[in-house]
């Protein structure tokens, strides 16, 4: 049936309860069959109804595989979904049960005699109309009659469900379509055979949710070509690997000079590993940073999104990797493809020691983004109250706009923080109001201009020509006395004549292989309680999101419960 396309055969296969999961003696299920011959909906159905979807052939091959093969891309989403929802577990969600699935095909193939059943028991009024509902009592004994495939317990739940409000009086044609019970997607109706619909159907102009044009498009860089003698392009770097003995030592126990770890005497050299730049700045691989700017990568080494190594330690919060790059010459005033810079960066993050760090070195404070934005408003979007007050504290203007018109002010509303809307209210009240410049000038006049004249003749009475005649006479009196004579010396003899060599030679040893600084078990143990006190215990979970990201899901979650 899978290998012709026979859809309701199999359905009513299913039905009777068959095991669509039997394989062949090539090892292959209906599933493999059906996604070899193309059949998308036919693969649906079979891995709906139990067909293990991640068992492999005889020549070890999935079903998924040989679909690709075959070039049939249907049937290859559908077996790859089917691949998803095993993994997940088949019946984690309601309505995906097992036996759910028995008893929607069960009902479905036996329609006619069930719906005969239930008018026996729905009498016909004087005027020919039925009322549509039976009591629990008959249903029961209704399904019972025609030996449904459930346990009395599991069928009394099932009923149940179908009478929420408890008046005994149950719709059996909702029973029949199955919603109550089943999961919509395994219903038959969301199993279509035939041509799909043309796309672009109904009212003219309306679009499908999440598909609107992105108005601004993401600039990215292409990849750069191959460095010298074949490496990789020059935004990868070579990784620092420790190469000793780990029998003689590890990071609690290291050697106490680079004689003593002799072990690339004796040991193969591991093969060099290449590592993306941006992805070293992100796990603190402070090393291979340092090896490979010594060995001629540049310290502003951008992207494929043109950020470059600092960019990426300060949206990560990596402190240390940001102050050594930093003493290395990154640029504070460089700019990534949206126009952010360093700063821009750390405020989003929410770090206030990397923000206080940058503005030490002299980051610019009111640097403006691709659309205005500036790092006071990124620190505002992060709902980060000590970073926000710092910035004022150092200048940071409130007032300035982005390409919206909204000011640092209208941000802090939108996010609706009130703690940083009460900074940025403070700050934006102290504020005093323009001046007007006219009225100004009209009332002073040009007293200015005559200061400035007098100045600027205080200046040239100041800068009088200092007479040279004391510079002439010490360089004459010491252009005046006698040459001196070197003074003989044995040594400088016996140089001369060939007696003493005085090229020195060179006793420094330069081990084969250098020990790489690790950090010890107890470093490891600070580091990770350093992490905490900075990120908050939720950063060593893998639910933990940026302050950016958990201010905007809080958000969602509260306009959620006031919808629903």
């Amino acid at each position: 049936a899978a290998d012709k396309g026979h859809y309701e055969v199999i359905r009513v296969l299913a039905s009777y309860g068959a095991d669509l999961g039997k394989v062949n003696t090539q090892g292959n299920t209906s599933l493999h069959i059906a996604a070899l011959k193309g059949h998308g909906q036919i693969c649906k159905f079979l891995a709906q109804r139990g067909c293990p979807s991640t068992l492999k052939n005889n020549e070890g091959k999935l079903a998924r595989i040989i679909a690709k093969e075959n070039e049939h891309k249907e049937a290859m989403k559908e077996c790859k979904k089917a691949e998803k929802t095993e993994a997940k577990g088949r019946g984690s969600k309601p309505g995906t049960e097992p036996w759910a699935i028995r008893l929607y095909d069960w009902v479905l193939e036996h329609q006619e005699k069930i719906v005969d059943l239930f008018y026996k028991f729905d009498v016909e009024r004087d005027n020919g109309s039925r009322s549509g509902k039976l009591s629990k009592d008959n249903l029961m004994t209704c399904l019972l009659t025609l030996s449904a495939p459930l346990d009395n317990e599991v069928l009394k739940k099932v009923i149940d469900a179908h009478d929420p409000n408890k008046t005994d009086a149950i719709d059996y044609s909702i029973f029949l379509t199955g919603k109550k019970y089943v999961n919509k997607l395994y219903l038959v109706g969301a199993v279509k055979i035939g041509k799909k619909k043309k796309k672009g159907g109904g009212k003219k102009g309306r679009r499908k949710k999440g598909k609107t044009k992105v108005p601004l498009p993401i600039c990215t860089a292409p990849a750069g070509p191959r460095t010298k003698n074949g490496g990789p392009p020059s935004q990868y770097i070579e990784r620092c690997v420790p190469f000793t003995d780990e029998t003689r030592f590890d990071r609690d126990n290291p050697p106490l000079h680079p004689i003593q770890d002799d072990s690339a005497w004796y040991l193969h050299s591991p093969d060099p590993t290449y590592v993306n730049l941006s992805d070293a700045v992100k796990f603190g691989d402070q090393e291979s940073i340092k090896v490979a700017v010594n060995n001629g990568t540049p310290v502003n080494q951008r992207d494929k999104y043109y950020k470059t190594p600092l960019m990426i330690a300060c949206l990560y919060g990596k402190i240390e990797v940001a102050r050594s790059l930093l003493d290395m010459g990154a640029d504070l005033k460089s700019r990534d493809n949206f126009f952010w810079t360093p700063l821009h960066h750390a405020c989003h993050c929410g770090q206030l020691d990397i923000v206080k760090l940058l503005l030490d070195h002299g980051a610019d404070i009111d640097n403006q983004a691709i659309n205005g934005g500036t790092p006071l408003m990124r620190a505002i979007e992060s709902s980060k109250e000590a970073v926000v007050s710092y910035l004022i504290s150092k200048g940071a203007k409130v007032q300035v706009e982005n390409k919206k018109g909204h000011t640092a002010l209208d941000i802090a509303k939108a996010y609706a923080d009130p703690r940083v809307i009460a900074v940025v209210q403070k700050r934006w009240d102290e504020i005093p109001p323009p001046v007007d410049k006219n009225k100004k000038k009209g009332k002073k006049g040009g007293g200015s201009s005559k200061k400035r004249t007098v100045k600027s003749a205080g200046e040239k009475k100041i800068n009088t020509p200092v007479s040279v005649e004391g510079d002439k006479q010490e360089t004459n009196d010491g252009n005046d006395l006698p040459p001196l004579l070197q003074k003989s010396s044995v040594l400088r003899a016996a140089s001369a004549l060939g007696i003493v060599s005085e090229q020195h030679r060179s006793i420094a040893f330069t081990p084969h292989k250098a020990w790489i600084p690790q950090a010890t078990t107890e470093d490891l143990l600070r580091e990770r309680e350093t992490r905490r006190l900075r990120y908050g215990y939720e950063i060593d979970f893998p639910e933990y999101k940026p302050p950016f990201q958990k201010n905007v899901h809080t958000r969602v979650t509260e306009l959620e419960k006031q919808e629903s």
